[in-house]
């Protein structure tokens, strides 16, 4: 009887997962998690490409020039390199 339970194909067990698709190794356990930390500070782009913030924006803006503070607003581009680590992370 244990024999018939882990067959999948037309068993007891096999017909309680037939709603699930077929995989060459069975299920993909445990799942990935985002890392919610990457997650918040990272925005996806169209072409898969990441944006974000820039650094320095946040305090001891006085002594910082006018156009050096407009440049920081702005979002920036990650480089390719650090793009292959944080999609791994968000995944």
């Amino acid at each position: 009887m244990v024999a018939l339970l882990l067959r999948r194909d037309k068993t007891l067990l096999g017909m309680a997962f037939a709603w699930l698709p077929e995989k060459k190794y069975g299920f993909d356990m445990p799942k990935k998690k985002t890392k919610k930390a990457v997650a918040k500070r990272f925005k996806k782009t169209a072409k898969g490409k990441l944006k974000h913030a820039q650094a320095g924006a946040g305090h001891l803006l006085v002594h910082k020039s006018r156009k050096r503070k407009r440049k920081l607003r702005g979002m920036s581009i990650l480089s390719k390199v650090e793009t292959k680590r944080m999609v791994n992370m968000l995944t």
